[in-house]
């Protein structure tokens, strides 16, 4: 998870993820954020994993990435980022 929160920082007042500075280029390629977020969705399909995932603010996390990836403006993540954070709420949700 710490690959995924290069790039961001947690707001103390909000407890949400936010970029540190979008006009910047980013530290983690889109690329390998979507790479990673890929296999962290297949990763999480064994509920054992769950557990940690959740401790270590995981959700919070997917929640941002997914809603970065569907802002038109920001480009810390690709639009595909999408996908695979449905993918994971999904498998922590059922």
């Amino acid at each position: 998870l710490d690959v995924l929160k290069q790039d961001l920082v947690l707001d103390g007042d909000t407890s949400e993820y936010i970029t540190l500075n979008p006009s910047t280029r980013p530290a983690l390629e889109p690329s390998l954020r979507r790479s990673t977020l890929q296999q962290l969705a297949v990763m999480l399909r064994q509920q054992e994993i769950h557990e940690a995932f959740l401790q270590y603010d995981g959700l919070n996390l997917i929640v941002t990435l997914l809603r970065l990836s569907l802002m038109v403006d920001d480009y810390l993540a690709f639009p595909e980022c999408a996908i695979s954070c449905v993918s994971v709420l999904n498998s922590i949700c059922f």
